[in-house]
């Protein structure tokens, strides 16, 4: 396997913290090929994590027409959290008013008991675990 490429060195220093801002910049300072790099971040599921390291690194070394891309591309993960965790809290709510134990796995676990944001644990389902005996109910 080759060096990686400028974009795709950017998307790995986006998965980093505030610490490596000053090589994100100068990555960014350097030029990009914004195309590719927005493809691989979202090939990556780190689209949210990307757009907000580019906004918190250096901003005012990305052209206006790509920060206005990466305003709007926030709007969707938010909009898919936000129905996720409605989902979730409905699907809660059943189970349990059904007396069905249910135990969360996964995105859906790490996001409850807060170890990971919404926005920077990508979900695009919800695993619940139930009882072997409840599995029948809770299909219901």
């Amino acid at each position: 396997m080759g060096p990686l490429t400028p974009e795709a060195r950017l998307v790995l220093l986006t998965a980093g913290s505030p610490r490596v801002d000053a090589e994100l910049r100068a990555r960014l300072s350097a030029g990009v090929r914004w195309p590719e790099a927005f493809e691989l971040a979202a090939y990556e599921l780190a689209e949210p994590a990307f757009d907000r390291a580019i906004k918190r690194a250096g901003p005012e070394l990305v052209p206006a027409n790509v920060l206005e891309e990466i305003r709007r591309r926030e709007l969707v993960p938010g909009l898919r959290v936000s129905f996720m965790m409605r989902r979730l809290d409905e699907a809660l709510a059943i189970l349990e008013g059904g007396g069905i134990g249910v135990t969360l796995l996964k995105g859906a676990a790490l996001v409850r008991v807060g170890l990971h944001a919404p926005l920077d644990r990508p979900m695009s389902d919800l695993d619940l675990l139930v009882e072997p005996g409840a599995a029948q109910g809770a299909l219901a």
